[in-house]
């Protein structure tokens, strides 16, 4: 029986003192059962030349078509690529001062990497490929799946042997070369609940390492002291040439070109502050804007029509789309434009017909006896009829993934498949939570309590849905009464000007005291018409102020403590009277006399006042309140002033200080219609749709 023999001298021994068989195929065998006389002396699984390369560059020819890069991205790309290529290093050469370089730039303010950030979707890494296709520059490309190895140190040492390799690239080939990361932040960052791993510690490190030191690299051990069947080991033609490469007197330290390096992610403020520091990383915010989002579906869509699609009507109707749904990103109109073509393949797909047979030969094609070592003949892929992607079918395609993105989040089926899902609880169900808990662990019968605790929780359920129905019911009465009043007001001011009758129909929901207090309300506004001053509602003295604000003077006449707390901006203290007591029993006492000292003293009674409007803010009292007391007393003033009782107009703010805060805010910007005051506050709410 024939043995395999090795030299003793060369036989490697593995970490359990055999025999490496594998090693042992390239050295001193010379038996042909095993090592064979086709392919040579060195198999490839103890060479691995004949393996795909990891450190190769990123092939670009899959990018197809023409692409429209916004100029801005463009030109940032650029700029980073050419400072970092024109600068000179300390170590580059030693005839050049190490503070500056030919082109003036100071190496060490020129940061190595470029940053990118911004949302999900919005073409930050194809933009990066689209770059370095258009201008020439072969790109080294490092995933985040790439920066985590079973082996503690491996993914920093790839980066480097990544970035070498790079630099190899640029000097054999004299063409320039860039060190591309996706996705940093998913790979290295940390997230709430995360554990950071040694990996994680030394990829940021050796990042920070190539930005302080871009032209000397680390790789460790030498490489010819590795073992030639080492798959991660980059054997590069080009090492031995020492115009491209000069190793240092360190073991494993080799000087290389420097290469500028641009990463990708979303959210860099989860990355290890000092990597991303001013002088390590360039951080850019890429956020396309519309009228770019527009050109860029634009040249897809035009691609599209040269294939053989048909509909589509030019970059006006891109923009229309962009214009229809605002706030998506980018990969919302790719999905859109990808799912114009379903219509196309279903028809396709009918008139292929169901028969097996015939849909592989469509599809894939047919082989024939005498083609079997030809190419395979295929049937061309077409599309019958052809795609439509006009205006309405993006639009209905654009509407249906929106619609699934928003059906996502509503059913969110992890409350139905999640036994651990929570919802957010009140403070009285976490504590019958926990004493549930408590009785199930220390009683015999545990799970009579627990069964008694979730009925008792569906009970609840039941109840809580039942006052969710009762509260819809008491808000829509609420409404029909708010417009039951409003309409009784416009035919109560319709019946003081007697233009028309007035004539109740139905069952009224209203008590006796709110149809007195709706009869005085309106028998306030008629008394409004006699009085000595004008009186206008907020919004008129708004308007007032707006058109005019030289000339519109508001006078806050409540107390001083109410009008530090809150007041319309630009106004001035009058206070006609005075707080006093405790905060749980506060008493209001008048000082008319003393608003009206403030009012002499103030602005308005200067002769040289421009103000032509007395806008008196108040608590919203009637007859009898100190805001009223007040407004007699300032009409009197200044009717018996002889500079003012023809140029300044007095004027009431209806409602006071409350009926202008439930429009517009103390600085004077009007409230969203969607927007309350105090406890009618809502807020908006927003989805992946809008």
């Amino acid at each position: 029986r024939a043995r395999v023999s090795a030299s003793p001298g060369d036989e490697p021994r593995d970490a359990l003192g055999g025999q490496d068989f594998i090693y042992s195929q390239r050295s001193g065998v010379s038996e042909s059962l095993f090592k064979g006389d086709l392919l040579g002396v060195d198999a490839d699984v103890a060479s691995g030349d004949l393996r795909a390369r990891g450190e190769s560059s990123r092939d670009l020819s899959f990018i197809r078509g023409e692409y429209y890069v916004p100029e801005r991205f463009l030109e940032r790309f650029a700029a980073h690529v050419a400072k970092n290529y024109l600068v000179v290093d300390e170590d580059d050469d030693d005839d050049v001062s190490s503070s500056s370089s030919r082109s003036g730039l100071r190496a060490a303010g020129v940061p190595l990497i470029l940053g990118i950030w911004g949302g999900k979707g919005c073409g930050k890494s194809f933009n990066v490929e689209l770059c370095c296709r258009d201008m020439g520059i072969t790109p080294f490309v490092v995933s985040a799946g790439e920066l985590e190895d079973p082996v503690a140190g491996e993914p920093g040492a790839l980066l480097r042997r990544r970035y070498v390799a790079a630099a190899n690239e640029a000097a054999r080939r004299g063409k320039p070369t860039v060190l591309v990361i996706n996705d940093l932040d998913a790979g290295v960052a940390r997230f709430k609940d995360d554990k950071i791993t040694v990996n994680n510690q030394i990829v940021q490190a050796s990042l920070m390492n190539l930005c302080d030191n871009p032209t000397r690299v680390s790789l460790g051990a030498r490489r010819a002291d590795r073992r030639a069947w080492d798959s991660r080991d980059e054997r590069d033609p080009s090492e031995a040439d020492p115009v491209v490469q000069r190793r240092d007197a360190l073991v494993g330290s080799v000087r290389c070109l420097r290469v500028p390096i641009v990463v990708t992610g979303n959210d860099f403020s989860r990355l290890y502050a000092p990597l991303t520091r001013a002088g390590r990383m360039d951080l850019w915010h890429w956020e396309p804007s519309r009228e770019e989002i527009a050109s860029m579906l634009h040249q897809t869509l035009k691609d599209a029509e040269e294939t053989g699609a048909v509909g589509y009507g030019g970059v006006e109707d891109a923009r229309a789309l962009v214009q229809r749904f605002p706030d998506q990103p980018l990969d919302f109109f790719a999905a859109a434009r990808a799912m114009c073509a379903d219509d196309a393949v279903r028809d396709w797909l009918a008139e292929v017909g169901s028969d097996p047979e015939r849909v592989r030969a469509a599809l894939v094609g047919r082989r024939g006896a005498a083609e079997a070592c030809e190419e395979r003949s295929t049937k061309p892929f077409v599309l019958k009829p052809r795609q439509d992607v006009s205006l309405p079918a993006l639009l209905r395609a654009a509407a249906r993934v929106a619609a699934e993105q928003q059906h996502v989040l509503d059913v969110n089926l992890a409350r139905e498949y999640v036994n651990a899902w929570t919802e957010d609880l009140t403070t009285a169900e976490i504590r019958q939570r926990r004493r549930a808990d408590a009785a199930r662990a220390r009683a015999p019968e545990a799970r009579n309590v627990l069964d008694a605790f979730e009925n008792e929780r569906a009970e609840k359920r039941k109840t809580l849905n039942a006052d969710a129905k009762a509260r819809a019911l008491f808000e829509t009465n609420a409404l029909a009464k708010s417009n039951a009043d409003y309409l009784l007001e416009v035919s109560a001011e319709a019946a003081r000007r007697g233009l028309t009758t007035a004539i109740e129909i139905g069952v009224s929901t209203r008590s006796d005291a709110e149809k007195a207090a709706v009869l005085e309300a309106e028998a306030e506004r008629v008394c409004e018409s006699e009085r000595a001053w004008d009186v206008w509602d907020c919004v008129e003295c708004y308007r007032a102020r707006k058109e005019n604000p030289k000339a519109t003077l508001f006078v806050d006449v409540r107390p001083k403590k109410a009008f530090l707390r809150e007041t319309v901006k630009g106004a001035i203290n009058c206070p006609a009277a005075v707080t006093r007591g405790t905060v749980a029993e506060p008493v209001t006492e008048k000082d008319v006399d003393g608003a009206v000292a403030a009012l002499r003293s103030s602005a308005a009674f200067s002769k040289k006042s421009a103000f032509e409007i007395l806008v008196v803010v108040g608590d919203g009292g009637g007859d009898g309140g100190y805001a009223r007391d007040a407004l007699r007393a300032f009409h009197d003033v200044i009717s018996s002033s002889d500079h003012l009782s023809n140029s300044l107009k007095l004027v009431e703010m209806r409602d006071g200080i409350d009926g202008w805060l439930k429009r517009y805010t103390p600085g004077g910007a009007p409230r969203p219609r969607y927007v309350g005051y105090g406890k009618d506050n809502e807020e908006t709410m927003f989805t992946a749709s809008n």
